[in-house]
């Protein structure tokens, strides 16, 4: 009985831990859209993570894992593109700033403020994707590396 109160000890800190890590992530993230702005936090993200995984595959050998992160920035761009094109359609100047057309759907302005939460979504869990590189990097010995 006390080797499972133990154990659920351990897993409730290393969960408290996660939940930590995920909140601090966050909270970067959010904060460098307020002093840098929506694109340069999320090309220094695309930066970061590229870099970390770039070194990954160094040591480690090729993966599909930022193929995968392209995938998911391709899309985002292309939703926030498709906002732009129906905006610009209906008569507005701006592609994604604010418009006041008659001719405007009323339902784009769920994908409008849906747009930059995906992104911040996107960015929080590719910070922690770079901090897990970053421990496998520097935490791990040389025998953990070979495939």
């Amino acid at each position: 009985m006390k080797k499972l109160f133990i154990l659920t000890r351990l897993y409730m800190f290393r969960l408290a831990i996660m939940v930590l890590t995920i909140c601090l992530a966050s909270t970067a993230v959010l904060l460098a859209y307020n002093y840098f702005g929506l694109g340069a936090t999320t090309l220094s993200v695309i930066s970061l993570l590229t870099l970390s995984y770039l070194i990954t595959y160094r040591k480690k050998g090729l993966g599909v894992e930022l193929a995968y992160w392209g995938l998911t920035y391709a899309a985002v761009s292309i939703g926030v593109l498709g906002v732009g094109l129906l905006q610009s359609h209906a008569g507005c100047t701006f592609l994604v700033g604010d418009c006041y057309q008659p001719t405007l759907p009323s339902w784009l302005w769920g994908f409008k403020i849906a747009g930059p939460w995906f992104l911040t979504g996107a960015n929080v869990i590719a910070v922690l994707a770079v901090a897990r590189n970053c421990r496998k990097l520097f935490l791990s010995t040389k025998s953990d590396w070979v495939p």
